[in-house]
């Protein structure tokens, strides 16, 4: 077992370093600013910044076709599990797998985390609910040998955190960014899509060490200044294997 660990450790350093906008990078974007339960407060969608998430990356390199959204009503449980199996059997092994959700957060009556689906209800989140179950029951068959990066701009999204932490279990390279920790509310501003948006565009005030490179760990404390002092929250971030360094994109300006 310790030469099999031993041999894989190489593969997966690799991995972690890998560039994460490639041919064959696949992502699943998911917004849902309004809900079938009406006792779910509504979003404005009003400069909504998920569909400008979906852009960016296609922006960042990653196929327009391997880009798959669901918006508001479209955003069902059973579609979103649906499309992110899809996308998970898609990404190649040595490939990276990017999640995005944006939308409703909540614990459960079992005390797990759920992500709001269009069609769920807070009463019976466990079932009808993007539960953080329900999603490595989705992607660990899936994701075993490829890279999992997970973001979320909701109310306990700090959840992913320990979803990330189940998948690299599973044989997985697998980290979360997000705008609370699992134990947080969020705001319902776009402060830390926004954010993300500004990585991904290469905005110059992200590059903290000057080497022209906007890195994972330089895009973790933008997003942990924005969210404490714009929002007066603590942002989540469970970075696991990947490098500090790790290239989000490439600084544009000065």
């Amino acid at each position: 077992a310790q030469g099999a660990a031993a041999a894989t450790a190489p593969v997966t350093g690799a991995l972690a370093r890998a560039p994460i906008f490639a041919p064959s990078t696949h992502a699943l974007v998911v917004g849902i600013l309004e809900f079938a339960d009406p006792s779910l407060t509504d979003f404005s969608a009003h400069a909504r910044r998920d569909v400008e998430v979906a852009r960016a990356f296609v922006a960042r390199g990653v196929p327009e076709a391997q880009v798959v959204t669901l918006l508001d009503e479209r955003a069902t449980r059973t579609a979103v599990l649906e499309a992110l199996a899809r996308q998970a059997d898609a990404t190649p092994v040595g490939g990276t797998l990017i999640f995005y959700y944006a939308g409703h957060g909540t614990r459960t009556r079992d005390g797990d985390i759920a992500y709001v689906a269009f069609d769920t209800y807070g009463e019976t989140a466990t079932h009808s609910g993007l539960s953080i179950t329900a999603l490595f029951e989705t992607l660990a068959p899936r994701v075993v040998g490829k890279r999992v990066l997970l973001f979320a701009d909701c109310c306990h999204s700090g959840g992913l955190g320990d979803l990330a932490s189940r998948l690299v279990a599973r044989g997985a390279v697998a980290a979360s960014l997000t705008s609370a920790d699992a134990s947080n509310l969020s705001t319902g501003n776009w402060t830390y899509s926004q954010v993300l948006l500004e990585g991904l565009r290469g905005d110059a005030c992200l590059d903290a060490n000057g080497d022209g490179q906007i890195g994972i760990a330089e895009l973790d404390a933008s997003v942990k200044d924005a969210m404490r002092y714009r929002e007066g929250q603590r942002s989540g971030a469970s970075l696991g294997a990947l490098p500090p360094s790790l290239a989000i994109s490439t600084r544009v300006g000065s």
